[in-house]
């Protein structure tokens, strides 16, 4: 029988037809939800998705929930990230310019960041930005930065804000909460949350 045993020196290249098994490639299970690491080694995708529950902000002086999601008891270990991306239209054409306030609420805890967010001037256009959020468990507390990319609308700034949610429950489901009040009710002054998924990277 014909051994390719002694085929030490075969050139990678010299495969021109078929597949190789997954078996061969590495130790562990080779499936949909594993991936193959530099040691050889097929480890599971460390990453969880978690559905948003979005709501418009528009027309109000109140404070409103425009992002809620849910991670689950026991799941947030120290050192992770969850990053929020949302797209979100917004249009300011109330007169003057409009600098609508942030706040997180993490399991229950209220967090405000430090810095306001940069003004909205006042345009007819409404403009779509691409926002995350992210939030860091360190310790016992929820490190949370947001930044947004404006699109088509180059009179407002892209700037972050921080924020920390202090001594979080971990141990029971921490539900997670993005407000938003707008300093002027006016029709033509919203944030409308479209699209968006919370990726939780463990």
């Amino acid at each position: 029988d014909l051994s390719g045993a002694n085929l030490t020196t075969l050139n990678g290249s010299n495969i021109s037809s078929g597949t190789v098994a997954t078996a061969r490639l590495g130790s562990g299970t080779a499936d949909t939800t594993t991936v193959l690491r530099g040691d050889s080694t097929w480890t599971s995708i460390a990453v969880t998705p978690y559905a948003l529950t979005l709501a418009d902000v528009a027309n109000t002086v109140t404070k409103t929930t425009i992002i809620t999601f849910t991670v689950p008891a026991n799941t947030w270990d120290a050192g992770e990230v969850i990053t929020v991306w949302t797209t979100e239209l917004r249009k300011n054409n109330k007169g003057t310019s409009g600098t609508p306030q942030f706040e997180y609420e993490v399991g229950g805890i209220t967090a405000t960041p430090a810095v306001t967010t940069a003004a909205w001037s006042d345009n007819a256009t409404e403009f779509a930005d691409l926002v995350a959020y992210q939030f860091m468990r360190v310790g016992g507390n929820v490190r949370i930065l947001n930044d947004s990319h404006t699109t088509g609308h180059g009179s407002d700034q892209t700037r972050g804000t921080t924020a920390v949610a202090s001594t979080v429950t971990f141990t029971s489901a921490v539900v997670v909460n993005i407000k938003v009040t707008l300093d002027a009710a006016n029709a033509n002054y919203y944030d409308k949350p479209q699209a968006g998924k919370a990726i939780h990277y463990q």
